[in-house]
Order: C-alpha cells, then sequence, then structure tokens
C-alpha cells in the first residue's frame, strides 16, 4: 500500500486547513530562526548547531504531521520518511524548497520513520542517527520526535533526545 492513498477521512482541503498548516510552518521557521540568531550571539557551540538544527527539522516534521492527519493522512501506510514526505509534498503541504530540512538531518543522514498502532492510538517517529550517524535506538546521540495519534482526543508531539525509542 502506498503513501499516496487517502484514507477514510479524506485529505486536506485546500482552503483553511492549508492556511491553519501554513501559519505553523512558519511559526516552526520563526522561532528556529530566533534560536540560531540568539545561539549565535550568546556564543552557543558549534557543537550545538547540529543539535539545534536537527531539532527544529525533528519539530516542522511534527507540524507537518500533526496538520497532514488532521486533514486525513493515513501515516500507517508510510513505510519511510520518503514515502511520508512525498505525501506531504504531492498535498502541497510541504513545498519543495523543504527538502533541504525534511530529507535529512544537519550531519546528513536521511531521517528514519517508524509507526506503532496500539489500541486506542498511532504513534508516529521521525528519527535522526545524529552526528555518529548510527541508530541507537534513540539512545546515544539519535535525536527523534513522537507524534502521538489517539483515536479519541488531541494529537500531540514531542522532542527526545538520547532517550530510548519506546
Amino acid at each position: 500500500m502506498s503513501c499516496l492513498e487517502k484514507n477514510d477521512v479524506g485529505v486536506i482541503r485546500r482552503g483553511s486547513d492549508l492556511q491553519h498548516l501554513l501559519s505553523h510552518v512558519w511559526h516552526c521557521f520563526f522561532l528556529a530562526s530566533l534560536l540560531c540568531l540568539g545561539g549565535c550571539r550568546f556564543g552557543v557551540s558549534d557543537e550545538n548547531v547540529g543539535e539545534a538544527t536537527t531539532d527544529a527539522s525533528l519539530r516542522l516534521w511534527g507540524e507537518m504531521i500533526l496538520s497532514a492527519y488532521e486533514g486525513g493522512f493515513n501515516c500507517e501506510t508510510c513505510s519511510s520518511a520518503a514515502d511520508a514526505l512525498s505525501w506531504l509534498k504531492e498535498n502541497g503541504i510541504a513545498p519543495q524548497s523543504y527538502d533541504k530540512y525534511l530529507k535529512r538531518d544537519y550531519w546528513g543522514h536521511a531521517y528514519r520513520w517508524k509507526s506503532k498502532k496500539g489500541s486506542d492510538e498511532i504513534n508516529v517517529f521521525v528519527i535522526s542517527d545524529g552526528r555518529n550517524g548510527l541508530f541507537e535506538d534513540g539512545e546515544g546521540d539519535d535525536l527523534w520526535v513522537k507524534v502521538r495519534l489517539p483515536l479519541l482526543g488531541r494529537p500531540h508531539m514531542q522532542i527526545n533526545r538520547n532517550k530510548r525509542l519506546p
């Protein structure tokens, strides 16, 4: 099954849903820019730039997954981050110019995609292997975002680092 298939809910409607998504995306980029400018100004070491940049990209992944899910994105059909990104681009959520933020982390490693379906929720993980390029199941220098998509209730995301994947 391809990530491009629609689920029972449908696809993102163009008008207000897209405007809502774009406001989240621009807000995320604005905050990331402020963090970078503030970090550079206050002497954040070069060692932390990679983590900060990757954190911002993972946050963007999370915001896009949340917005897309609310509009009908069936994340269970995706087998990789590349599949999910293709769906996001095909449905007008992620412009082509976002590839540099969403395909690879700061160190050039492709993002990993993992989804787990429980009885009352789906958890989606987008994972960076971190500076060393080794997948350490969320530990070591791995960074990841978890997006919790409950069948009932409000979805949310959580950024983690150096913590074993659930």
